[in-house]
């Protein structure tokens, strides 16, 4: 019996990691709308974001020769009671003091709201994936996200977090923590207690929550591998050092979204429609102190499950997303149908929907079998997102 696995996927955590940087000049933002939401945040400072991305193995069993955020799938010791003593939790009102920030009763985000076996439940789901979500991190990246046991207020608050470091020995100490960790990710706790820290919980924010699709096309390369995937997003006081496992993640960059955005719509690189979508909505954000001002604002709200679902038309593919007017009313979770497809093309689709909310992939013409020019991306959200969590803006 698994903390994690359910019959037609697995539970994870990923983590967005920002940090500031110049703002960004480029002729896509002029034409961007930023959300109201952000637009009563956002200042013209001379700090833009950017992210962590790393590129994934083309051996890796999962989204090889992607790019995605660090993060990967929960385990068992996430879960574990022995975490208890090392947050000075040991008692129930002191555990309600640690993790009382995380009381999400909401139906809409199954994975910190179902019930799980016994063993399991000591600590509120929700800390065991943010603690998934800084581990994988530290075993894809080298990025240590803790708080000093002395130090640490355990308070749920916009501060940025801080990266560890380990001091003259640093790069050595990551490689032989991280070895440890992979090879039992409950070595992880004896990590912590070692070095009398705690996984910074308090500095990780919901964002999102990505169920993967499935298909039955040659698309699916990875068919039978589904995540149901926690999105965290944490700011970074300082650009920390990073080293990546050279298994999983071969290669480290940090980039802003807009970046990422064109890269992908370029053919520089790959993305998937959530970190493509996830991307645009940080678009719209142009500071950290702006995006943490969001973020503390928005930290009561739930997030909502989302699985994109995949509609075939005659000249490309639409991804679409709870909203929009084909997003079906019952969704098929399980993988029990086939591919939607549909003769039209995606104008004509377009023009026959009130509510828009997907992502559209259109390829371009190949002549002498090869592609005349570059695929055309484009998110269109014309809905507003529930509980006010902010909207893509991007067209390439």
């Amino acid at each position: 019996m698994c903390a994690a696995v359910l019959k037609n996927w697995r539970e994870a955590a990923t983590l967005m990691l920002v940090h500031g940087r110049k703002k960004i000049q480029n002729r896509i933002l002029d034409n961007l709308h930023p959300s109201q939401a952000l637009q009563q945040t956002t200042n013209l400072a001379d700090h833009g974001l950017e992210l962590l991305v790393l590129k994934r193995s083309m051996k890796s069993s999962f989204m090889p020769n992607k790019y995605v955020f660090p993060g990967g799938i929960a385990d068992d010791s996430d879960f574990s009671l022995h975490w208890l003593p090392i947050f000075g939790a040991t008692t129930p009102e002191l555990a309600a003091h640690r993790f009382g920030f995380a009381k999400t009763v909401e139906e809409i985000t199954p994975m910190f709201y179902r019930l799980r076996p016994e063993q399991f439940s000591v600590i509120p789901s929700e800390i065991a994936f943010r603690i998934c979500a800084i581990r994988e991190t530290f075993e894809e990246a080298g990025v240590l996200l803790v708080r000093s046991v002395d130090q640490s207020s355990y308070d749920f608050n916009a501060s940025a977090a801080y990266p560890y470091h380990f001091g003259e020995d640093h790069s050595s100490k990551v490689e032989e923590w991280r070895h440890k960790v992979v090879q039992n990710p409950l070595a992880f706790l004896t990590l912590c207690e070692n070095l009398e820290v705690v996984p910074d919980v308090w500095s990780l924010y919901n964002w999102s929550n990505w169920l993967t699709p499935h298909f039955d096309t040659v698309i699916d390369k990875e068919k039978g591998k589904r995540y149901d995937t926690a999105f965290f997003i944490t700011c970074v006081g300082e650009k920390p050092y990073v080293a990546e496992d050279a298994k999983e993640a071969v290669h480290s960059e940090w980039v802003s979204p807009l970046q990422m955005i064109e890269d992908f719509a370029e053919n520089r690189v790959q993305l998937a429609p959530p970190q493509l979508y996830e991307a645009s909505r940080l678009v719209n954000c142009n500071t950290v102190d702006a995006l943490l001002g969001y973020l503390q604002r928005q930290a009561r709200q739930p997030v909502e499950r989302w699985m994109p679902v995949m509609i075939k038309c005659a000249d490309g593919v639409i991804f679409t997303f709870p909203g929009d007017s084909l997003y079906p009313k019952k969704p098929d979770l399980e993988g029990e149908h086939p591919t939607l497809k549909r003769e039209e093309k995606l104008q004509e689709l377009k023009s026959q929907s009130s509510q828009l909310h997907r992502a559209i992939i259109q390829t371009p013409p190949v002549k002498d079998g090869k592609p005349t020019g570059n695929k055309r991306i484009q998110l269109e959200c014309t809905i507003d997102l529930p509980y006010g969590h902010v909207a893509p803006s991007f067209e390439g």
